[in-house]
């Protein structure tokens, strides 16, 4: 069984957006939306256009860690597939694959689906692959990753790496056909970068600037391409 897990936080139009590309995907068993607080009445959306979804809400907004984690307990798969809201230019087909190539190759722990086309300096600094929130993965890793690293907010992509760094696992990603939304263009220039610096500070904070540097350099550099 596979489960879809899409925190959101007031992504009304943009989770609509990928919503409709994800419920093309067959393969996927069941597809749960985590409402961290949302204002904009984005889960009325969703429960009157995708009525197959599940929509679930946390008591306030507490970030995307603690969000994730509620929907790790409500789903039901092996499986799971952690997924942005805010995200353009997905391809049905791509997802496809890339959770079929998953399931095909059971020594796989997880597969990352960092963007085809990362501007430079994303590419250089390797963000596109360390912070990538578009992941396919097993549910016992994430059950370990809570219990042993317990991240808070914005952390939960660090302490997952770190968590297959540790345990050498065997990761690889695949580049699709997506982009994420900048936060300057959601909150505006001023707030999108406060808010990226608040992000980066709690990412630093919790492996420290060393542990930080370890995952540039030394996570994620098995890349497959699949044939189409």
């Amino acid at each position: 069984m596979i489960s879809c897990i899409i925190p959101f936080h007031n992504e009304k139009d943009r989770i609509h957006r990928v919503l409709k590309v994800i419920t093309q995907i067959v393969s996927l068993d069941e597809i749960i939306c985590v409402d961290d607080g949302s204002t904009d009445g984005g889960r009325k959306i969703i429960q009157e256009n995708f009525p197959k979804c599940i929509c679930i809400s946390s008591e306030g907004q507490c970030g995307k860690s603690h969000a994730v984690q509620l929907g790790l307990h409500t789903s039901h798969g092996d499986t799971l597939f952690l997924l942005d809201a805010d995200l353009k230019n997905l391809k049905a087909d791509e997802l496809s694959h890339a959770i079929k190539y998953f399931e095909n190759n059971p020594t796989l722990d997880m597969l990352l689906l960092p963007d085809l086309h990362p501007n430079i300096e994303t590419r250089l600094s390797r963000h596109d692959i360390i912070f990538s929130g578009k992941r396919v993965l097993k549910r016992r890793d994430l059950l370990c990753i809570f219990s042993k690293y317990s991240p808070k907010r914005y952390q939960l992509e660090i302490a997952i790496n770190q968590y297959m760094m540790d345990e050498n696992k065997n990761v690889e990603y695949l580049r699709i056909s997506s982009n994420d939304t900048v936060k300057s263009e959601k909150i505006g220039l001023i707030r999108g970068t406060f808010k990226n610096i608040s992000m980066l500070s709690s990412i630093v904070l919790f492996r420290g600037f060393f542990g930080y540097i370890s995952q540039v350099v030394m996570f994620g550099h098995d890349e497959v391409r699949l044939s189409s």
